[in-house]
């Protein structure tokens, strides 16, 4: 029931761009430490436990993930007062049927910023990084294709999940934990 009702909110948070999961924070590290992100939640399937979003495959983040592909989650929602705290392994995906469903599903205006400049790319003055003929236009469906390159998918797959529920009268914790076959063990902890 805990995991139904947390599958259910956070594939409601995929398909609404105003619910709190649409943007949750995703976690990577390095030999620096930690960086978090704020992201766009593109998919989800519970059957497979992954989450997904896209991203420019010129950004650094890339790089980060082929190191090391383990990442986390935090999801927050202030009316269920749930927070999800997820651990996951990433895949990029660059050439195959999801991302290319993803991409053909995008919206071209929104294509335009896998168009320009690389992230993360030093600028001597405040650069948004778009190809400034598109900078006040929105590119025809021919001049988008020019992003595609650039553009992947990250799928995550779900290896564990702290479930926290806070009320007024007392908080309750939950943790789950998949193994490679898919079964998975649950326990209640302390918050």
């Amino acid at each position: 029931m805990l995991l139904a009702h947390a599958w259910s909110l956070i594939e409601h948070g995929v398909h609404d761009r105003h619910d709190p999961l649409h943007t949750p924070v995703l976690g990577t590290s390095d030999e620096h430490g930690s960086d978090q992100r704020v992201v766009v939640l593109r998919g989800f399937d519970p059957t497979t436990r992954r989450l997904w979003f896209h991203s420019d495959l010129r950004s650094p983040k890339i790089g980060l993930l082929e190191r090391d592909p383990r990442v986390s989650w935090l999801l927050y929602h202030p009316a269920a007062r749930l927070q999800l705290r997820i651990r996951a392994l990433a895949e990029i995906h660059t050439n195959d049927g999801l991302v290319e469903a993803a991409w053909q599903k995008s919206a071209v205006l929104g294509r335009r910023c896998y168009c320009g400049i690389a992230p993360g790319q030093i600028s001597n003055e405040p650069n948004n990084g778009l190809n400034q003929d598109l900078l006040d236009r929105e590119p025809t469906l021919a001049e988008s294709e020019a992003g595609r390159p650039n553009f992947c998918l990250i799928a995550t797959t779900i290896r564990s999940l702290d479930w926290l529920q806070l009320q007024f009268n007392g908080n309750y914790r939950a943790q789950f934990s998949w193994a490679d076959d898919g079964s998975y063990t649950a326990q209640w902890v302390t918050p």
